[in-house]
């Protein structure tokens, strides 16, 4: 199964040639989605830099946890 993982999105993207180094400024709506994304194709190598608090009205929008 492992060999197999990212099978479906190797027509886009193959892990296994590329690495590349993700930076994601801001992770809110749109920066956590696509975190999440790219995590989801295979990409390893990805940092995210968000300095705001983390307020209640922002989680239906976000991948946070409550």
């Amino acid at each position: 199964m492992e060999t197999n993982k990212y099978y479906k999105q190797k027509q886009l993207y193959d892990p296994n040639t590329k690495n590349p180094t993700i930076h994601i400024y801001g992770a809110g709506s749109i920066g956590s989605h696509t975190a999440i994304g790219c995590a989801k194709i295979g990409i390893t190598n990805i940092t995210v830099y968000d300095y705001d608090e983390l307020e209640p009205s922002n989680l239906p929008a976000q991948f946070y946890p409550e």
